[in-house]
């Protein structure tokens, strides 16, 4: 009897725990959460653009697919907003609520920006399926841009290093 009383509590409990609802706040996301992306254009479709970025910090990279009637151009960076959720697909996929470019000057000594460097990088790369740009420096010295991408969709991520001239061209 004690047997069969406490194989019942132990079902009964396990039926009871059931039923408990889960915290609402633990995975869903309120319908007003706004997602803020920074990374760079890397590729286009009709009506979708390719944003990339990484973080050296993690040693990790994104990627989205963002929905847009606005088109950039290849190595511009911007910053996206998006008020509905991500698809997890990889590349991800969204819509943008808003997308703003964000813009900064040649570096002392350059002639063109990071920008226009990635752009022209990224003409070099053209048989990746997702490229991340993981740096872009200009040095000084060596009056050099200093590129590096790598195919995210590529399960080795081997880097691809490119040098460009101050005003931007390919140095072999």
């Amino acid at each position: 009897m004690k047997r069969r009383s406490t194989a019942l509590l132990f079902v009964l409990f396990f039926l009871l725990s059931g039923c408990v609802q889960p915290d609402k706040s633990s995975d869903m996301e309120s319908p007003n959460v706004v997602h803020k992306y920074i990374g760079y254009v890397v590729k286009h479709k009709p009506d979708q653009l390719l944003v990339t970025a990484f973080s050296s910090n993690a040693s990790q990279s994104e990627a989205i697919w963002v929905r847009t009637k606005k088109q950039y151009e290849l190595g511009t960076k911007v910053a996206v907003e998006f008020n509905d959720g991500i698809e997890t697909s990889y590349p991800g996929q969204a819509a943008a609520k808003s997308i703003e470019m964000i813009k900064a000057d040649p570096p002392q000594g350059a002639v063109i920006t990071a920008e226009d460097i990635v752009g022209r990088a990224l003409n070099h790369f053209k048989d990746s399926s997702v490229p991340v740009v993981k740096v872009v420096e200009y040095l000084p010295s060596e009056k050099l841009w200093h590129v590096t991408l790598f195919d995210d969709a590529q399960s080795n991520h081997s880097d691809y290093v490119l040098n460009f001239t101050q005003d931007g061209e390919l140095n072999k």
